[in-house]
């Protein structure tokens, strides 16, 4: 893609740790990518994994390919929230001024289909994509639709550009990606209920409906690019 050549070098690649190494971002303008990804941390003693999603610059091992999410509200004839189906990815804390500003992008796929009810097939899906500083709003986009059936045989694939406002990040603050399932059925009637998978693999392998091995129009990352320019 263009951007990916407008990106610039970095000087380590460090891991993910208590905060961000943005120092490594040059001065000049540079987009930057981070991958979602699910980290999973298990107690001493216990059986129990503590899931954290995070942002990462790096292709870490996700210990989901994919992650399922299922909306409990039966949408009406507006695109609506579907209760239950939400994610919020987390970059781990600035450890340097930086200023966010220009046109970055979200790359990833997703699937959904309806389930329940008795009545009504005509559900449409999409995504909503908010990136907050310290859990404010700085920006939001909707991804393409999605049209799905009782199973999941459609996925689309997103590549949807994020003009992100001029942000000036500080030491300690945190960005934050949330995605969010929309849903809405033409036919005011129609009880169905929605659920939606995507990707959530660094290193995009195959999971059970995404398989870009075999399906050039699939991916299992989540890509993030985000655009910083110098300092004055």
């Amino acid at each position: 893609m263009a951007d990916e050549q407008m990106a610039t070098p970095f000087t380590t690649t460090p891991q993910v740790v208590q905060s961000f190494p943005y120092s490594d971002i040059i001065s000049g303008t540079s987009f930057f990518t981070v991958y979602g990804a699910i980290l999973g941390t298990t107690s001493e003693g216990s059986d129990t994994t503590t899931e954290t999603l995070v942002l990462d610059q790096n292709t870490t091992f996700s210990i989901n390919i994919e992650d399922e999410k299922t909306g409990s509200n039966e949408p009406g004839d507006s695109y609506e929230t579907l209760t239950g189906i939400t994610w919020t990815f987390t970059l781990s804390a600035m450890n340097d001024t930086r200023i966010l500003f220009g046109t970055g992008s979200i790359e990833h796929c997703y699937l959904g289909k309806y389930y329940g009810g008795t009545s009504g097939q005509n559900m449409l899906l999409k995504l909503k994509y908010i990136l907050k500083k310290n859990g404010v709003e700085i920006v939001s986009i909707f991804s393409p639709m999605n049209q799905p059936g009782s199973t999941y045989n459609l996925s689309t694939l997103v590549s949807t550009p994020m003009t992100i406002p001029n942000t000036v990040l500080r030491k300690s603050d945190v960005l934050t990606l949330t995605v969010e399932g929309w849903g809405r059925q033409s036919d005011p009637s129609s009880d169905r209920k929605g659920r939606i998978i995507i990707g959530t693999d660094p290193k995009n392998r195959d999971g059970t409906q995404l398989t870009p091995t075999t399906n050039n129009e699939e991916t299992t990352q989540l890509k993030l690019k985000l655009p910083f320019i110098p300092i004055e």
